[in-house]
């Protein structure tokens, strides 16, 4: 008897915990981003900040103006860095926080190899 009680257990378990998680994870908040709706976070000014030069590879730190247009505090954008050509060579994912309908910087530190920094264009956020 022990051993069928134990054995029900288990399977409720096992039933119960996915489906709340399932559950949980669809009415969690989700983070507002730039690449999916334009209309939630607006992108002002992507610009290098600080570029410290190593023998190949440079560590860059770039500042981003982001307004938060959405209903979620957590804000994600995608950004690139493109050459003359229009080919990719950096993608960077700024992330933080920002309350609804202000305005922050964020900033975000990378490294890079050298010629790769020393070929980009201009930075702008992912469609």
């Amino acid at each position: 008897m022990r051993r069928k009680l134990y054995l029900l257990k288990i399977i409720t378990f096992m039933i119960v915990l996915p489906a709340f998680f399932g559950l949980f994870l669809h009415t969690g908040l989700s983070p507002a981003f730039a690449q999916n709706e334009t209309k939630r976070v607006h992108v002002e000014k992507i610009e290098p900040v600080y570029v410290e030069k190593g023998k190949t590879t440079y560590l860059v730190t770039l500042r981003a103006h982001v307004t938060n247009n959405g209903d979620s505090e957590t804000v994600t954008v995608d950004v690139k860095g493109t050459d003359d050509k229009d080919h990719t060579l950096a993608n960077i994912r700024f992330s933080g926080s920002i309350p609804e309908g202000l305005t922050r910087v964020l900033m975000e530190q990378f490294q890079i190899r050298g010629e790769d920094y020393e070929n980009i264009t201009s930075w702008t956020v992912k469609q």
